[in-house]
């Protein structure tokens, strides 16, 4: 396998439909938003890096490790408040089944790497973001995925 245009768009077109399917998210970007999301629950997905995965490389081939992130969007002004909080870490919850339920992504991948077999796993941490004067309520994934035979080594 060599880890070309075709494919890396493929992934992310697994992880964009597992999301999607969900419809907890009015909408799934793949990319990082450059003005404010809808007030509803949103969720934008990039690329953050790729690297040689050692433990799964042979003589013949690299193997790596493919992080992408996304992040999950909410209008701070939600009402009312105290649904706030419940509603975006539900949607991430659900997120987060969907890739752990997905292991392979449609066998995109080898596995998402849950637990930090890597590295840093499967994870969600939450903060505030303001964006075009208004703030957002958001929750950060790092989604490692681990893709056998990426490059081919030569002898």
């Amino acid at each position: 396998m060599t880890f070309d245009a075709a494919a890396v768009q493929a992934t992310f077109d697994a992880v964009h439909s597992a999301a999607q399917k969900l419809a907890v998210f009015e909408r799934v970007l793949d990319h990082e938003p450059k003005s404010a999301p809808g007030a509803k629950l949103s969720l934008a997905i990039w690329f953050d890096s790729l690297d040689p995965y050692p433990a799964g490389s042979g003589l013949a081939a690299v193997s790596g490790r493919l992080t992408l992130m996304a992040r999950a969007y909410q209008s701070y002004a939600q009402k009312p408040e105290d649904k706030a909080e419940p509603g975006i870490l539900a949607g991430c919850c659900a997120f987060l089944a969907a890739l752990s339920g997905g292991f392979t992504l449609s066998g995109q991948a080898r596995n998402i790497d849950l637990l930090g077999e890597s590295g840093t796993p499967l994870a969600i941490r939450s903060a505030y973001l303001a964006i075009d004067d208004k703030t957002y309520r958001v929750a950060d994934f790092t989604i490692p995925i681990i893709i056998s035979d990426l490059w081919t080594e030569a002898p």
